[in-house]
């Protein structure tokens, strides 16, 4: 038994004199280390590299004062960073502890050609004429303009899978990130985000900070500032199991004196059944939510069913800021649905209820008739259902206070009891029709075809009184209805 021990204590000792040797080794080459690393960094002529220190340590790496250039004008630097792991839970648990990631003072310029490049650049999936790939980046086969099959959706969290739980896992015990986005003309982006406790079967916290400061005349904000606190649980199999998250939101528009404050609320938790998701966008000093999402995925049968509120009022949408000169219409009400996430599935099913402001709305989705409409609004109450054959709509549609921007008379207004098909054949509506105009009001039916053998649109009007001067400011907002594609008949 002396032996045994005496073999124990030589084995101890060697390990022993291994390490204080290897810590003696990195230590007395760090000059070496560094002028190695910055060797290999600048094997390429993309970039410049230069750096005070870059080192190995036994628990990991780290760095100061590392400089990157681009010929093009770019320049990225960091003071100091540490990355401090350990390696020895891979040896029995097959994870990989992180401890601490540390990056302090993250500095990026960009350059004239990178801002001019990243301004106007569009991206290939706005190309029309890029063929199209999938999640492999294998170019896909398809014809062109043939659609391709949507995935099923499986969940945002763990997607109906069991996970691995032999698999590798990654736990980070600590990471902080600081880090300034610098703009021509004084404008800079800070960023600071720190994430605690990562690992299976634990909660993590991700804690972020976001401020800027903009003087680009073209930009509707002066200023932003944005705070988050997130909280992720993953299961022991290393997948997320749910996810609570909030920001507080507070923006500056050229406009307001006072700032925008707004709070978002999101969560998705898994359930026995599937999973549950809830996303609300509030407003400092009112209680009806802007934005209030419900939703839930059933494994089975597998469908998605949910439930949206919009509360877009003239108060909650006050001092917002316009991009591109466009604003949030005005829009109340809700919309609930059922659509199914199932291979090769059969039916989908919804129920819209709500109003919205027409001249914003046009403004948004309709940019040939941008600025047309001076006022009006629009009101829906419809249920219907859909499958990749045909779709059924069936329920009311109605404008009011329509007034084109040229229009100095009284408004006009329309309501229409709907039913509408569409299938392959092409679309077809029909249904009862009220007309109100500055002088007269009709009554009668209304017909629009859009079908594949004809080659063009058609709606036809059977009224019991029906003035075309009366009502040119409205068709002339649809020059698209020509002669042959309006017909209107009266007795």
């Amino acid at each position: 038994m002396n032996t045994f021990f005496k073999v124990l204590l030589v084995i101890a000792a060697v390990i022993g004199a291994l390490w204080w040797l290897a810590v003696g080794l990195l230590s007395w080459t760090a000059g070496a280390q560094t002028r190695s690393a910055l060797e290999m960094l600048n094997t390429s002529e993309e970039v410049t590299v230069e750096a005070d220190q870059i080192r190995l340590y036994l628990d990991g790496a780290g760095l100061r004062n590392l400089r990157v250039f681009s010929p093009a004008g770019d320049r990225l630097s960091i003071a100091e960073a540490r990355v401090g792991a350990s390696l020895w839970p891979l040896l029995w648990s097959r994870e990989l502890d992180i401890r601490q990631v540390t990056i302090r003072g993250l500095v990026f310029e960009p350059g004239e050609e990178f801002l001019e490049t990243f301004l106007d650049s569009r991206s290939a999936d706005d190309d029309p004429g890029a063929p199209a790939t999938d999640d492999e980046g294998d170019v896909d086969e398809r014809p062109v303009g043939e659609p391709a099959a949507p995935k099923p959706f499986t969940g945002l969290l763990q997607g109906g899978g069991p996970g691995d739980p032999e698999g590798f896992h990654l736990r980070i015990r600590k990471a902080e990130v600081d880090g300034t986005l610098r703009l021509p003309d004084d404008q800079r982006v800070a960023l600071q985000l720190t994430l605690r406790d990562l690992a299976p079967g634990r909660e993590a916290r991700l804690e972020g900070l976001f401020e800027a400061s903009l003087a680009n005349l073209e930009l509707p904000i002066r200023e932003a500032r944005i705070r988050t606190e997130s909280r992720i649980r993953t299961h022991p199999n290393g997948l997320p199991e749910s996810m609570d998250g909030r920001a507080w939101i507070g923006l500056v528009t050229r406009e307001a004196e006072e700032s925008v404050d707004l709070q978002v609320e999101l969560s998705a938790r898994g359930t026995e059944s599937g999973e549950e998701y809830r996303l609300k966008v509030l407003r400092e000093g009112l209680e009806t939510a802007l934005v209030d999402f419900q939703g839930q995925w059933k494994r089975s049968p597998q469908q998605v069913e949910g439930r949206l509120h919009l509360g877009l009022t003239e108060t909650a949408l006050r001092d917002m800021p316009a991009w591109n000169h466009l604003r949030l219409p005005i829009a109340e009400g809700s919309l609930e649905f059922t659509t199914s996430s199932a291979p090769g599935a059969s039916r989908d099913s919804f129920r819209l209820n709500g109003s919205a402001d027409l001249p914003v709305l046009v403004d948004l989705l309709d940019e040939e008739r941008r600025g047309q409409l001076r006022e009006g609004s629009i009101a829906a109450n419809l249920e219907g259902w859909l499958d990749d054959d045909e779709t059924r709509v069936t329920g009311t549609i109605g404008v009011e206070n329509l007034r084109p921007r040229d229009h100095e008379g009284a408004p006009f207004g329309a309501v229409h009891q709907t039913r509408m098909q569409r299938n392959e054949a092409g679309l077809r509506v029909t249904g009862p029709v009220g007309l109100s105009g500055p002088v007269t009001s009709s009554h009668g039916q209304l017909v629009f075809e859009d079908l594949e053998h004809r080659g063009s649109p058609r709606l036809h009007l059977e009224l019991d009184q029906f003035d075309d001067r009366e009502w040119a400011p409205v068709l002339d907002l649809l020059p698209e209805l020509s002669a042959e594609r309006l017909v209107v008949t009266t007795p």
